[in-house]
């Protein structure tokens, strides 16, 4: 893991376009490579606008310039034509939209969100993280492997890109910390935070409220 220094938040209104550039980054990165991959990219704006507003979507920036170098959505709610009536029983979180800045390959960001998604799945008491992923990305299907997710199986729709559903389960260590090198803040009112978590205290803004889990 990257020995740099990050801090991460959730998004805010004003930070949509920040949100939206680094997908676009991402989207353009896998055309360079013959990549079909998120070819619904110009739909999603709206999905990201109502994302924010719920406080899903969150910005990682380095925490010495403050540059935006990658976002994560994460969300209680399930999608019924991927998950079955059975497995949306589980209190499970979904994540979305994962995109790291290009720019900053080889500093191991998407890894670093992946564990962040499980230390907010520990601290709301998940039991399981999940994501559909791009059917035909098989790249990326490794790369989830590699992170320590399961591949569960691929729902084949014909008016879904998506559908190749992983699986990892939330394992409560004995101290829930953030990943190394990782500061949480919740919002302030202007582009930098107001302060820092303190040590023991977690920022994380579900779906109603910000909730502080205190060890």
């Amino acid at each position: 893991m990257t020995t740099k220094r990050y801090t991460i938040w959730t998004a805010r209104e004003h930070e949509v376009d920040t949100v939206m550039r680094l997908l676009h980054e991402r989207v353009q990165w896998l055309r360079d490579r013959g990549s079909d991959q998120w070819s619904t990219y110009q739909r999603w704006r709206p999905e990201i606008e109502n994302s924010v507003r719920r406080h899903e979507t969150w910005l990682l920036r380095d925490a010495d310039t403050y540059e935006a170098v990658g976002t994560i959505t994460m969300s209680p709610h399930s999608d019924p034509e991927f998950w079955t009536e059975q497995e949306r029983e589980v209190r499970a979180l979904y994540l979305a939209k994962l995109a790291t800045s290009p720019a900053r390959r080889g500093e191991g960001l998407g890894a670093l969100l992946l564990e962040f998604s499980h230390y907010c799945a520990v601290a709301d008491q998940y039991r399981e993280l999940r994501v559909d992923v791009w059917k035909t990305a098989h790249g990326l299907h490794n790369y989830y492997r590699q992170q320590g997710w399961a591949y569960l199986r691929t729902v084949d729709l014909p008016h879904r890109h998506s559908g190749a559903l992983f699986t990892r389960q939330v394992v409560a260590p004995t101290v829930n910390l953030p990943p190394h090198g990782l500061t949480i803040r919740p919002a302030g009112n202007g582009n930098v935070p107001k302060r820092p978590i303190e040590p023991g205290e977690l920022a994380w803004y579900g779906r109603d409220a910000l909730l502080y889990a205190r060890r």
